[in-house]
């Protein structure tokens, strides 16, 4: 399994580039086949950032991180689209509505489900956001195994 150190930001001046678990297809970038899905997780928070990359590469996923939102924005425009997105609402410099927008308008990534983990709890937080194309969304604090549960949902 790659490590989140391979497979997260590159240093200022280097370029992205697509990894080689992808393969690009008339519809965008797919998961080959007998590789593990690959999730891109957007979380500021240090410690939840870590615990949830955690569960998720203990459930057999690839697991891409971003600590902000402009690192984020980085990898929708120029990394091929993963299996789903996890991100948190409340990010440093582009908010996660920002990117669900983004997202959903991108001709590549548009069809990625996006599983909100968030700790805005009331109900017209989570309309908002399903309003805005999150398939699912999670409250903080949250169940980790329940967490698993509703990625691996969307990668049945």
């Amino acid at each position: 399994m790659l490590s989140t150190e391979t497979m997260t930001r590159p240093a200022m001046g280097s370029a992205l580039q697509p990894r080689p678990w992808m393969r690009r297809s008339e519809a965008g970038f797919m998961r080959q086949p007998g590789l593990p899905a690959n999730v891109l997780l957007i979380e500021d928070t240090p410690d939840i950032r870590e615990l949830i990359r955690f569960m998720l590469e203990t459930s057999g996923m690839q697991v891409l991180t971003a600590g902000d939102g402009r690192h984020a924005i980085e990898m929708i425009e120029n990394w091929p689209a993963p299996d789903a997105v996890v991100l948190d609402r409340m990010l440093p410099f582009v908010s996660g509505d920002e990117l669900i927008t983004r997202i959903r308008d991108d001709a590549i990534w548009h069809e990625v489900p996006i599983v909100v983990v968030s700790a805005k709890a009331r109900g017209d937080d989570v309309a908002a956001a399903m309003r805005l194309g999150a398939d699912d969304y999670v409250v903080k604090p949250f169940n980790p195994i329940r967490l698993v549960e509703v990625v691996q949902g969307f990668l049945q």
